[in-house]
């Protein structure tokens, strides 16, 4: 009997593996990573960025920027074309947790659009 028991646990131990994988599809969360708190994301690495290009962008007449999928930023120039900004964002939020990080910023008084690719944020 000792032998049934040891071979149920790996198993059981799998299937619960499995499960959970599943569930964080389902849920939206990205296989195999750890969950991302778009709040946390934002204090502890999206703030001092934000805040720095905010200022420098809209002493030179800017009132937005794109975030892409990889962190990098861009502004949109006079001639309708974009330009990387100075900065990017490390560790970005992947794409399934954009709803909430539009919450996020929508908080701190942005206002934010996520988009196909980017994510459109105004001041």
């Amino acid at each position: 009997m000792p032998g049934m028991v040891t071979t149920r646990v790996p198993a059981a131990a799998a299937l619960m593996r499995a499960f959970v994988c599943v569930m964080d599809f389902a849920v939206g969360q990205p296989p195999n990573r750890q969950p991302v708190n778009p709040r946390i994301w934002f204090e502890t690495r999206g703030r001092a960025v934000l805040e720095a290009l905010v200022t420098d962008l809209n002493s030179r007449g800017h009132s937005s920027l794109t975030a892409q999928e990889n962190g990098e930023i861009f502004v949109q120039t006079k001639e309708n074309e974009t330009e990387p900004a100075k900065e990017a964002f490390l560790d970005f939020p992947e794409k399934v947790y954009w709803p909430q990080l539009v919450k996020v910023l929508e908080s701190e008084g942005y206002a934010a659009d996520a988009r196909d690719a980017d994510i459109l944020v105004s001041w």
